[in-house]
């Protein structure tokens, strides 16, 4: 490699070595409809039919949630 493919970061940071960031949140927030009524359905299975209760996907496809 001849060359560095790395950019240089802001110039201004903070005391610490980490650049202040202004985070949003966005409003309102949570889980999609298609969500909530697959997690109401599972509890409702679980409520009708007791543990253990097994679905085929994620019922939430968010890796953070």
């Amino acid at each position: 490699m001849t060359g560095s493919h790395i950019r240089p970061g802001p110039k201004r940071r903070g005391y610490d070595g980490t650049v202040p960031m202004k985070v949003l949140l966005a409003a309102p927030r949570g889980y999609c409809a298609g969500v909530e009524r697959a997690v109401e359905a599972v509890e409702a299975a679980l409520a009708k039919h007791g543990a253990p209760v097994y679905v085929r996907k994620q019922i939430v496809h968010n890796l953070h949630v």
